[in-house]
């Protein structure tokens, strides 16, 4: 997907997948968790909601908002050192939240993934996206 399509003033939910732009080591993990800490408390000032995924050096991110507030928020991240190889894999008007829970919620895979996270559709990285955050929610219940 080479452009970001507005769908007026209704809600839009962004996916994007991108790897891990800084030299990995033992601490990782713990700054991928800081950022989806701070981008919780951020998102929720600007209505916005979604899901991380980090797993194997790849993000899969689910953002969920207005264009005016999700747009420049994407823009942010694609320019950000931390992440590499943006790719915009699907902007669609929805009528209702997925995520509606979470400023941002960091999602672990229930389990590894059958398919290559570079290479998937945007329907793979959703359900991915949901299957986690509900196997969360089993877990904490």
């Amino acid at each position: 997907m080479d452009f970001f399509p507005d769908y007026g003033f209704g809600l839009h939910r962004v996916t994007y997948v991108s790897r891990w732009g800084l030299p990995e080591d033992r601490n990782t993990d713990q700054k991928v968790a800081e950022i989806a800490a701070a981008s919780s408390r951020r998102n929720r000032s600007r209505a916005i909601t979604g899901a991380l995924l980090f797993y194997d050096g790849w993000f899969v991110q689910a953002l969920e908002g207005t264009r005016d507030v999700v747009k420049p928020l994407y823009d942010r991240i694609a320019a950000d050192p931390r992440h590499t190889g943006v790719k915009l894999v699907a902007v669609e008007a929805v009528e209702k939240r997925i995520f509606w829970r979470w400023g941002m919620k960091q999602v672990a895979p229930p389990s590894r993934p059958a398919f290559d996270i570079g290479a998937a559709s945007a329907d793979e990285l959703l359900a991915l996206l949901k299957l986690s955050a509900m196997s969360r929610l089993a877990k904490a219940a």
